[in-house]
C-alpha cells in the first residue's frame, strides 16, 4: 500500500477529540501537583490516581491518532516516521490499537457515531466531556441523558476547544530575560495561597460530598481554584457548608465558628457559584460547578 510522505491536516472531528483528551490532561497534571495540598496519608493515593488517569488519556490519545493514520487514512502517511515517533517499530504499530477504536473513529468520520466505542476509545474522559466534538454524537449524548456542560465546555459543536499554539505562534507575548525577584515572589505567594484554598476546600467538604458520583479540583494556569462534582450535595448545601458563619450575637470582629475563613460568595446559581478568599494582600478566585449524577 502506498504511503504518502506529505503531511496531511487531521479531520475536524478528530482533532476535536484529541483537543479534549489534551485538556484533560492538562487539569490531571495540575492534578497531581496539588495533591500535596491534601491530608499526608492521602497524598500519595491522590497523586496516583491522577496519574493513572494521565496514563489512560495518553494510551487513548495514541491509540486515535495512530488507528486513524495506519488503519483509515488515505494515502497512508509514513509509517516509518510514524512507527519512530512511538520508539516501534512499523510493524508494531498494528497493536498500539484496536478495531473498537477503528470502529470508534469510523464511526464519527462517517457521521454515525458509536457511543460506546467513543467511550471504549477515550478511557479517561467523562461523557459530558464529549460535548463539541460532532452534531451527531451531540445528540446521541443528549438521546443517553447526558447534560451539555457549559463554561469549562462548549455549548455547542460549534466551538472548539482550542489547541496548544506552537511555542512561535505565542513568542512575541513572552516575558523574555530572567525572572525578577517581584514576579517570583507573586507566582510563588498566588500558587501557594491557592493551593492552600484549595486543600481547606476538600477538607471542609470531605464529608459533604463523599456520596456523589466523582469530584475534581484543581488550580489553573490563572491561579483559580475550582472544584466540580457529580450528584450528591446541591451547590446551597456546599456554600452552607463552607462559607464562615459565626455564633449568634457575635461581633463581627470575633472569630466565626466553621467553614473557611475570608470566604465570601461573589454569584451563585443552581449548579455553580463563583467566590473569593481574601488573604489579606490578595484575591483568589474558587468557581464551583456541579453535574447532574447520570
Amino acid at each position: 500500500m502506498a504511503e504518502n510522505s506529505e503531511a496531511q491536516a487531521l479531520p475536524e472531528v478528530i482533532q476535536r477529540l484529541i483537543a479534549r483528551l489534551q485538556y484533560r490532561s492538562k487539569v490531571t497534571s495540575e492534578n497531581v501537583i496539588t495533591a500535596s495540598a491534601f491530608r499526608p496519608d492521602d497524598r500519595g493515593i491522590l497523586a496516583l490516581k491522577a496519574a493513572q488517569r494521565l496514563v489512560d488519556l495518553g494510551q487513548s490519545a495514541r491509540a486515535i491518532l495512530t488507528a486513524y493514520a495506519h488503519a483509515i487514512q488515505m494515502p497512508r502517511p509514513n509509517l516509518t516516521a510514524l512507527a519512530a515517533a512511538q520508539e516501534v517499530s512499523p510493524s508494531g504499530l498494528r497493536r498500539r490499537y484496536d478495531e473498537v477504536t477503528v470502529e470508534a473513529i469510523t464511526g464519527l468520520l462517517e457521521g454515525r457515531p458509536n457511543l460506546e466505542a467513543v467511550r471504549k476509545s477515550t478511557h479517561g474522559l467523562e461523557d459530558r466531556e464529549l460535548f463539541g466534538v460532532s452534531r451527531e454524537l451531540d445528540e446521541i449524548l443528549l438521546e443517553a441523558g447526558v447534560d451539555r456542560p457549559s463554561g469549562s465546555f462548549e455549548e455547542s459543536s460549534t466551538v472548539d476547544i482550542p489547541a496548544a499554539p506552537f511555542l512561535g505562534d505565542v513568542e512575541e507575548w513572552l516575558a523574555q530575560g530572567p525572572v525578577s525577584d517581584d514576579e517570583a515572589y507573586w507566582r510563588e505567594r498566588l500558587q501557594g495561597d491557592a493551593t492552600m484554598l484549595l486543600g481547606r476546600l476538600v477538607a471542609t467538604m470531605r464529608g459533604l460530598l463523599s456520596s456523589s458520583k466523582w469530584t475534581d479540583g484543581w488550580v489553573d494556569s490563572q491561579n483559580v481554584v475550582k472544584y466540580e462534582w457529580a450528584g450528591g450535595a446541591h451547590i446551597s448545601q456546599v456554600l452552607a457548608c463552607i462559607l464562615p458563619q459565626r455564633a449568634p450575637g457575635s461581633k463581627p470582629s470575633e472569630q466565626p465558628e466553621s467553614g473557611i475563613f475570608g470566604l465570601r460568595l461573589v454569584t451563585s446559581r443552581e449548579n455553580q457559584a463563583e467566590l473569593v478568599w481574601f488573604t489579606g494582600e490578595r484575591e483568589i478566585k474558587l468557581v464551583l460547578r456541579r453535574y447532574p449524577a447520570n
